[in-house]
């Protein structure tokens, strides 16, 4: 007979929350105004936490990598080097997690489904 957890005792997630380095006001600010000023105006933003930031040695200009949870509660990685207004971005996304989009007449953001993106190349070819 399997045993029942002792109700006084933190869970597995509790304990790994409270290990996990808390994200500042500013940094959350900072990297919610990054990703916002690439997105169009009318366009929410994909990010539903921002869980960790670091920042990144990268000579003169502003680095920092983001770890965060985007929409669907799936994690991504997020680095931007550079100034506000000017910055390059790389994302990280787990292996075999699936790229997202806004989709703009469902007006929500929504994962391309595998193979999206070879279709698309394909279809560009035949056209050309």
């Amino acid at each position: 007979m399997p045993r029942r957890p002792d109700p006084r005792q933190a869970t597995f997630l509790e304990g790994l929350e409270r290990a996990t380095p808390a994200v500042t006001p500013e940094d959350d600010a900072m990297v919610r105004a990054y990703v916002a000023d690439i997105l169009p105006r009318d366009v929410p933003t994909y990010i539903r936490r921002v869980l960790a930031v670091r920042p990144l040695a990268n000579g003169r200009r502003p680095s920092f990598h983001a770890d965060l949870e985007v929409f669907d509660g799936r994690p991504a990685g997020l680095r931007i080097s550079g100034r506000l207004g000017e910055a390059a971005y790389a994302w990280i996304l787990p292996e075999g997690d699936e790229p997202f989009n806004w989709d703009e007449r469902r007006k929500a953001w929504r994962r391309m489904p595998k193979g999206t993106r070879a279709r698309r190349r394909q279809s560009r070819v035949r056209s050309a």
